[in-house]
């Protein structure tokens, strides 16, 4: 699976008045869980119906924790790329890229290293290609051959990453119109990729594959991007939709539609299902949007309980160690990787790596403001 993560991963504590939003980390927390319960294997451990499969896992499964990281920082990222432009009339790239390198690179400096080492001495299985594939960001779209579960949630990295080489771009160079324009022209590509990707085949080494069968085609650019570009738009419109009757006069009312959309799974029809990130994201769109209107309200006291806002802080972390740890399946050899001792390392080396690592780095970012 795969963060945004943005995953912790997004420009920190930021948005229009660059002070702490509370509720994101709750956020971002919840979003950690949901994709730790799914690489531990929690529901294969339950008898549950097809339904259950088809309509509840979807819910609160890794993937959809990924959706909630790809708003989050869609929504904050274009929010300080907006107020950048707005207050000193250009974006600066050294900047933007300088803050997301000191972000993000810390803890994969150490995964990797890790990774290497691993590798090297066999004490998992060697995959030099998929550590290439996922150091040099591209591992969203590695074939499934070389996929391992020790690198697999850097799919999701390297989707941001690839969309935030060319979003700072976008958000500088044109006006709200073409950056709507080019988002809904992303968005029909995306919708229709699950259309089209079926319908080619591939040969490798002398085989035809189906492409869907070659590679994971959903965590390719289009259409993962989806999800980041749907809290893209929120920021864009964010002050639009602030003003808009519903969020002014009947916020129960934008609650409800925000729940309906998160729950589409529910309802909807089966050939829409491989849809339902689309829905999804709306919701939690809406749902970021009145957080951020809304920092007195019940839900943003409840996202701010003290264990989920720390669990949300630390996310990052999380979700890059336990790729070693807990991998994406409970099927590691390692003694490492059984349960229990998978998890509480992955909790004690993101604890250790936040306030002794990556806090200690991120005060440099500061520089680049």
């Amino acid at each position: 699976m795969g963060f945004v993560l943005l995953l912790g991963r997004s420009e920190e504590k930021m948005h229009v008045s660059n002070k702490y939003i509370k509720g994101f980390d709750g956020l971002r927390g919840i979003s950690i869980i949901f994709v730790l319960i799914t690489h531990l294997g929690l529901f294969e451990y339950l008898e549950l119906s097809q339904y259950s499969v088809k309509r509840i896992v979807p819910l609160v499964s890794g993937g959809t924790g990924v959706t909630i990281f790809f708003v989050i920082s869609g929504f904050l990222i274009t929010k300080i790329l907006l107020s950048e432009k707005e207050l000193k009339g250009k974006i600066s790239f050294r900047n933007f890229f300088a803050r997301r390198f000191l972000r993000l690179l810390p803890p994969l400096v150490l995964y990797f290293l890790a990774l290497l080492i691993l590798m090297k001495f066999e004490i998992i299985k060697p995959n030099f290609i998929g550590l290439t594939f996922s150091a040099l960001y591209l591992y969203n779209f590695i074939p499934k051959m070389y996929y391992t579960g020790e690198l697999g949630p850097t799919w999701s990295l390297a989707l941001e990453e690839q969309f935030y080489l060319i979003w700072p771009m976008v958000v500088s160079f044109l006006k709200k119109n073409g950056a709507l324009i080019l988002s809904v022209i992303l968005l029909i590509m995306s919708v229709l990729s699950y259309f089209i990707y079926p319908l080619f085949t591939i040969q490798f080494n002398n085989k035809l594959y189906a492409l869907t069968d070659f590679s994971h085609t959903q965590r390719w650019f289009i259409p993962a991007i989806s999800s980041i570009l749907i809290g893209a738009l929120t920021a864009y419109f964010y002050n639009s939709i602030c003003t808009f009757p519903i969020f002014r006069n009947n916020r129960i009312f934008a609650y409800s539609i925000a729940l309906v959309l998160i729950l589409n799974t529910l309802y909807l029809p089966e050939s829409l299902l491989q849809f339902y990130t689309f829905f999804y994201a709306t919701g939690i769109s809406i749902l970021v949007v009145l957080l951020v209107t809304g920092q007195d309200s019940l839900l943003s006291s409840l996202l701010e309980f003290s264990v989920l806002r720390y669990i949300g802080k630390i996310s990052y972390g999380i979700y890059v160690y336990h790729s070693i740890f807990v991998r994406t399946a409970p099927t590691g050899t390692v003694w490492f990787q059984k349960f229990p001792i998978n998890i509480l390392l992955t909790i004690a080396i993101a604890v250790l790596s936040y306030h002794f690592f990556e806090k200690k780095i991120l005060k440099y970012k500061r520089n680049f403001e």
